[in-house]
């Protein structure tokens, strides 16, 4: 069943206490999308927005009271948000309204995450890794799931990426490194895997 973006934000629980929220959590989200979508990916660049757009959000998202979000509160709510749900709000919008045609390409990929490393002189090192499933057609992350190189490896996690996808008819990319053979088995044939 289709459902709107805002619809499924909606879903998205608000840890604010009730008392003196001024604005939807809804609100803040649609704006910062709307922010990321003008590719302005700061705080204060997206204070810079809501600033140049006040009069048009105000109209088009019906805030109340002629308010918009200041910086304080978009910090405060951004920073609270949890990701993981944030994110699979966004995963299920998209596969609900089958926004990613059969046929596709998705290339997964692991990444270090900069000033993540600990024990940089150790063999114990540790730092955080991202993988991310990248849309080649649509130019987005479908999903994104972190982990810590001392607890797991990038193999169960990119597994645990594609199960939770649950996409048919796709063509993964990835890297040498996941040429296992119980992974292969159990991914042929409903999908192509190219590495």
């Amino acid at each position: 069943m289709k459902t709107s973006l805002i619809t499924k934000l909606e879903s998205l629980k608000d840890i604010r206490r009730a008392e003196g929220t001024r604005h939807e959590l809804v609100t803040i989200l649609l704006i910062t999308i709307m922010a990321f979508m003008s590719q302005i990916y700061s705080l204060r660049g997206i204070e810079t927005f809501i600033k140049r757009h006040k009069a048009d959000l105000i109209k088009n998202l019906n805030i109340k009271k002629d308010r918009v979000p200041s910086y304080s509160t978009l910090r405060r709510v951004l920073l609270a948000l949890d990701f993981d749900e944030l994110a699979e709000v966004f995963r299920l919008w998209i596969i609900e309204n089958d926004l990613i045609p059969s046929e596709s390409w998705i290339s997964i990929d692991g990444k270090s995450i900069k000033s993540t490393l600990k024990d940089y002189n150790s063999k114990n090192q540790n730092f955080v890794s991202i993988v991310s499933a990248f849309a080649h057609d649509k130019g987005i992350v479908l999903m994104s799931q972190s982990y810590q190189n001392k607890k797991t490896s990038e193999i169960p996690v990119v597994d645990n990426l594609i199960q939770a996808l649950g996409l048919q008819g796709m063509t993964f990319t990835l890297d040498a490194l996941h040429s296992k053979k119980k992974l292969l088995i159990r991914l042929l044939p409903p999908i192509i895997i190219m590495l």
